[in-house]
This record gives C-alpha cells, structure tokens and sequence, in this order.
C-alpha cells in the first residue's frame, strides 16, 4: 500500500491522535527526559494571581534540585535572573511508559497588569551540566515517530544538547473572550490537507 494511500485509510488529518498506537507514541515522547510542556495553573494568569508551574522528570534522569529562573521585563532568563526552586512530588508508577516519574512544582509570585513573565526551568545532571526544559524535544521525536508509522523508514530525530532547552513566556492581563463568541460557530479549514503532495492525487 502507498504511503498516500494509507494515510487517508488512517485519517492522517488527526495527526498523532490517529490511533492507540500514535496516541502512545504521543504520550510517551511527553513523558521523556525533563518536560514542562508549558504546564501552569492558572492557564491565563490575572494581575495579582501566582502562577504554579510543574514538570516531569523520567527516571532517566536525576537531580538534587530544579530551579526556575525568571524575569518579570520580558527580557530572557539566565542563570543570574532571580530564581525558585522546585519540590519535587513522590514519584509515581507510569505503566504507559513504564517507568517511574517525578513531578515537581513551584509557584511563582503574582504580577501586575501589563507584566511579560519569561522563565527556564533546568538542573544540573550528575556531571554538573545543566539541563533545562522541555528536553529531549518532545516534537521532534513524535514526527519521526509518525513517520516512521507511515512507512517513511528515513526520519531522523535531531536531540539537541541538555543545556539547550526552551524560555517558556506568560503575559498577566485582564484581557477576556467578546462576548459574542459564546455563541459564535468559527470554522477552521487546514489548507495543506487539501494537497496530496507531489505527484499525488485523491481518491
């Protein structure tokens, strides 16, 4: 069966929520390494609220301590910015990816209206590097992944080094939906499904 072919029968349009199969692969590259996934509670912080954020680290890994560095005036974090550490939450059974993970937290104090928050979250790795979220890149190993699905036996997954790692960002304002999208039907239409690529044709 074509490549084509067998990703309109698996309704590629779903991405990696396809099947079990790709939905695993999915949950399984989250749960890899150290991975914040831009995970915080509130989702949209209010001008006086703190902000909890929590990670995920695989067994593979081992710190004695995490920490966020921050700043709240939108310029990037570094390893001078002030900074919180993380507790570290009793590490539970993960029988989907079977392994034990640990989740660790921190809340960071409430801003005022108009503040861009910028932050890393990283720890040093037994041989004193430093590692720093979300890492491995969970992206990169899922597309292979699903490539590699479909047939595509070429797809390579790039893993940057550790120290790398990504500056997550949150704005703290009082900005709200309109009300007349409470009841407004929006449509979204993803042009590129439209194309069968190069020298394909539909069905």
């Amino acid at each position: 069966m074509k490549l084509e072919e067998r990703q309109r029968e698996e309704h590629i349009i779903f991405g990696t929520y396809t099947n079990d199969t790709l939905r695993l692969v999915n949950y399984r590259a989250h749960h890899q390494g150290l991975q914040h996934n831009a995970h915080i509670i509130p989702y949209d912080p209010k001008p006086g609220q703190p902000v909890t954020l929590r990670v995920v680290v695989n067994s593979d890994l081992s710190f004695k301590e995490l920490i966020c560095f921050y700043t709240n005036d939108g310029s990037i974090p570094t390893l001078d910015s002030p900074r919180i550490s993380l507790l570290c939450v009793k590490p539970s059974w993960d029988p989907l990816i079977w392994a034990y993970v640990r989740q660790w937290a921190c809340t960071l104090p409430p801003q005022p209206e108009g503040t861009l928050v910028r932050y890393r979250i990283g720890g040093r790795l037994p041989d004193g590097t430093w590692c720093f979220a979300d890492w491995p890149p969970a992206d990169s190993a899922v597309l292979a992944a699903t490539r590699r699905y479909f047939g595509d036996d070429t797809a390579e997954v790039v893993v940057p080094e550790p120290g790398i790692g990504h500056t997550f960002t949150y704005s703290v304002d009082n900005f709200s939906p309109p009300a007349w999208a409470r009841n407004a039907v929006i449509y979204q239409v993803f042009v590129d499904r439209f194309d069968p690529g190069k020298g394909g044709k539909f069905a």
